[in-house]
């Protein structure tokens, strides 16, 4: 249904908004913030600016609901191990 919308719209409008860039604290490198951190801040200043509100569900608990799993992938060769 979404493309049909979108050809509906032969002049469609789009605002581009360009978010500061992260504090050196805000970083894996400067701030010594892990990456899971710092992509969990980053999705949430763009979901702000998006105007999303946040929710309780972890990663885990999203990948349960839509895939009946954990999110986890095991490397070639690592298949019995357990990675987080």
């Amino acid at each position: 249904m979404d493309p049909w919308f979108f050809y509906m719209n032969p002049r469609p409008g789009y605002k581009v908004t360009f978010l500061p860039a992260l504090r050196p604290e805000e970083t894996c490198g400067g701030g010594g913030r892990s990456a899971v951190d710092v992509a969990n801040h980053v999705q949430a200043v763009i979901g702000k600016e998006l105007g999303y509100r946040c929710t309780t569900l972890t990663r885990k608990d999203k990948y349960m609901k839509l895939a009946g799993t954990d999110g986890t992938v095991a490397a070639d060769g690592d298949e019995g191990k357990k990675f987080a």
